[in-house]
């Protein structure tokens, strides 16, 4: 029994990335050449599915194109890359822990504010 396919518009759906971004990214090889049905469209697996969700996520939390692709070559290479990846993954959590501890003292201003706001609207309605 074959594995389950899908097309880049099931592809598109099933990981909310267009079909313009699975093509660029197939085109500066994040994703490999990705398999041809005999019509010539695009058949994505179910794992080509998860790559791209987590692309989507390493996107998602700020890591540059460049570095997702450096990533790539690297998990294309094998497992002797697991160590390097491994520190590629990990200097790209300190980045997002940074960025949610910049978020928060943010939140934390703006929630101040609001609550300035509404007292003064408090105020004046006395």
């Amino acid at each position: 029994m074959s594995e389950p396919t899908l097309s880049i518009k099931e592809m598109a759906e099933a990981t909310g990335v267009s079909a313009h971004t699975l093509r660029y990214y197939e085109r500066v090889e994040i994703l490999p050449p990705i398999p041809r049905a005999s019509s010539g469209h695009r058949v994505y697996s179910e794992g080509h599915a998860e790559w791209v969700l987590f692309v989507k996520y390493l996107r998602a939390t700020g890591m540059p194109i460049r570095r997702i692709l450096h990533y790539t070559q690297l998990a294309r290479l094998g497992d002797a890359t697991v160590p390097e990846r491994l520190q590629v993954l990990e200097d790209h959590r300190r980045s997002i822990e940074r960025n949610l501890d910049e978020l928060e003292a943010c939140h934390q201003r703006i929630t101040k504010k609001i609550a300035i706001y509404k007292e003064h609207i408090e105020q004046k309605r006395k």
